[in-house]
Order: C-alpha cells, then sequence, then structure tokens
C-alpha cells in the first residue's frame, strides 16, 4: 500500500536500481514509479524523456509541436539531459575549479620557495662544493649533494602536509563526490607532483652547483 493518494493496495511489476534524482553528491533515495491514469492526484507535473539520436534541440521542437497540438494550454518548458546534467554539477565544478586554482599557485609558490632555498644554501655552500671539486669529486656528485638536501626538505614537507591533510579532510568531505577523503591514490598523485617540482626547482641551482670554478671558489674562502 502507497498511502500518497490512496489506501488501496499496490502491484509491485518491477525493481529498477538506484537513481540519483537529488544531483550526483547526494546519495539515492526511496523512490517510486506509479502510472499517472492510477495516480491522477500526482499527475500535477509531467515529465517526458524522450531518446533520440539527432540533435536534442531539434527534437524538442517536434514534442512540443505535437504536445500543442493535443492541447495547446498546457505550459511547457524544454531543455536537455546534458543541460540538467550541467546544472546540477554548476556548484561543484565552479568548487572544483577555484580549489583546482589555488592548488596551482600554491604548488607554484612551492616551486619558487624550493628555488629559492637551494640556490641560497648553493651560495652559502660555494666554498665546501669547490672544495670537493678540487679534491676529485664529480660534477655529478655535486649535482647528488644539492638534490638529495631538497629531498630532505621535500619529505619533511610531505610528512607536515599530508598530516594536515589528514587531520582536516573532515572539513572537505561534503566537497568530494565518489572519492574519500583518506583516498590513497590522490595522497600518492600529490606526493609525486611535489616531488616533480622539487626536483624542476633545484636542478638549476644543483646545474649552478655543479659549474663551480674549485679556484675561484676556494679564493672566496
Amino acid at each position: 500500500m502507497c498511502g500518497l493518494d490512496s489506501d488501496n493496495w499496490m502491484t509491485i511489476v518491477g525493481v529498477v536500481g538506484d537513481v540519483r534524482s537529488d544531483g550526483p553528491g547526494r546519495p539515492p533515495g526511496p523512490e517510486l514509479y506509479m502510472p499517472f491514469e492510477q495516480h491522477p492526484v500526482m499527475a500535477n507535473e509531467l515529465r517526458i524523456a524522450v531518446r533520440t539520436s539527432a540533435a536534442p534541440e531539434a527534437m524538442a521542437d517536434t514534442v512540443v509541436r505535437k504536445i500543442r497540438s493535443l492541447n495547446p494550454e498546457i505550459a511547457l518548458k524544454t531543455t536537455t539531459m546534458r543541460a540538467m546534467v550541467a546544472d546540477s554539477v554548476a556548484a561543484p565544478r565552479f568548487r572544483t575549479l577555484l580549489v583546482t586554482a589555488f592548488a596551482g599557485v600554491a604548488l607554484l609558490l612551492a616551486m619558487a620557495g624550493v628555488y629559492g632555498v637551494m640556490a641560497y644554501l648553493v651560495a652559502q655552500r660555494t666554498p665546501e662544493l669547490g672544495l670537493r671539486m678540487a679534491l676529485g669529486s664529480a660534477p655529478s656528485g655535486v649535482v647528488s649533494i644539492v638534490l638529495s638536501r631538497a629531498g630532505m626538505l621535500a619529505v619533511a614537507g610531505l610528512a607536515g602536509g599530508i598530516a594536515l591533510a589528514v587531520a582536516g579532510s573532515k572539513l572537505v568531505e561534503s566537497l568530494l563526490f565518489g572519492v574519500k577523503p583518506t583516498d590513497a591514490a590522490g595522497y600518492g598523485t600529490a606526493a609525486v607532483a611535489i616531488a616533480l617540482v622539487t626536483v624542476a626547482a633545484a636542478a638549476i641551482p644543483a646545474w649552478r652547483a655543479s659549474r663551480i670554478d674549485p679556484a675561484v671558489a676556494l679564493r672566496q674562502e
């Protein structure tokens, strides 16, 4: 028995899969499909879905003309499924673009920060690096010293960033759809991105360190 508009028993003729009628971000709720002829009270708003291989806009005009020929006083509004889906995800999509923009700016700032720190460290350790090269250290060894130092900074930053992200994951849970706040793939992708940015930012200071003239560096000391 439905109980919405009648106390008569209803016969169940089929069961369908879950449908996210309220948007992709909300879990599907209980829903009934009932014939309009048997439940006229619920027939104040009728929606017709038409599947077509042609352009939906052209088919909409045909459907409107057909309905107008049956009853010209019916209020009509047409749209496409693509437009409905786009409207339902407009706000989440805007938030995603906004967060992506902030993340991109943060990544650029992190890259600039790593470059500045590594350039400063190379400048401070120029005499030491020159002495190493004077004693026979290869340029590749100097590069590895600089990159290892950058790697240590990246590991420390990743450890702190992951800890803060896990602690604040509940704050962004409502903005996520189909992804857990502690998604391992997401954290792994971020870690790889940070590692690549660190290597890119430290590459120029490392290359400059490998080009140090030992004689000039020792004279500075």
